[in-house]
């Protein structure tokens, strides 16, 4: 038997278009067509995360722009601090829930609360189809300006990566990021950079 070649499968997963009567019947019997067909199903869903992982070229010069906006106050303060806050988690509403007999699902919205120094930073992580949108707030600015410049990013290094500028009011917004384990920067306009590792969005 004439296996089925990887154009007319590749025109079906990735354009679906259909298969000729014979070829959707060869398939259908054909343990070894079906399994590429899946092989290919699975590169098409990892090339569509690629693709929405990318970044335009829009953001890009966007990021670039407010990367060497806040560059030169970012290393200054680091200079002066010497090192950056790490940030204490002192409330997690997940763990506090089950504790006041509250019962919460996996995909219920939660707060996180950290603590660095003379600063808290306060997280409302929420689903969002089967990501994760954080909502944040940094608590004890100065009346410097707020915070220049939020940073995510998985504590593998491995996959993509958020940058976001804060308001003067201290908050900011992150979205469709992937369940995971992540270290959060937050560089203020004066002052300390707080760090959050690990940042555990599950």
């Amino acid at each position: 038997m004439e296996h089925l070649q990887d154009e007319p499968l590749f025109n079906l997963v990735f354009d679906g278009m259909m298969l000729s009567s014979q070829a959707a019947e060869h398939l259908d019997v054909c343990d070894a067509c079906q399994q590429r067909m899946e092989e290919l199903g699975r590169l098409h869903e990892e090339l569509a995360v690629a693709r929405r992982s990318t970044v335009s070229p829009a953001a890009h010069a966007r990021y670039v722009a407010l990367f060497a906006e806040v560059e030169q106050q970012a290393q200054s303060t680091a200079a002066r601090l010497g090192a950056w806050l790490s940030a204490a988690l002192t409330w997690d509403s997940r763990s506090a829930a089950p504790a006041a007999g509250i019962r919460s699902g996996a995909g219920a919205a939660y707060r996180l609360l950290y603590a660095a120094g003379e600063l808290e930073v306060e997280l409302m992580v929420e689903p969002e189809r089967g990501m994760r949108r954080v909502e944040g707030e940094v608590i004890g600015l100065d009346d410097s300006g707020g915070v220049a410049l939020i940073d995510l990013a998985p504590v593998s290094a491995a996959g993509p990566h958020w940058s976001v500028q804060g308001t003067s009011q201290g908050r900011f917004g992150l979205g469709q990021i992937e369940p995971g384990v992540y270290r959060l920067t937050v560089t203020p306009v004066s002052g300390a950079v707080v760090e959050i590792e690990p940042l555990d969005l599950t």
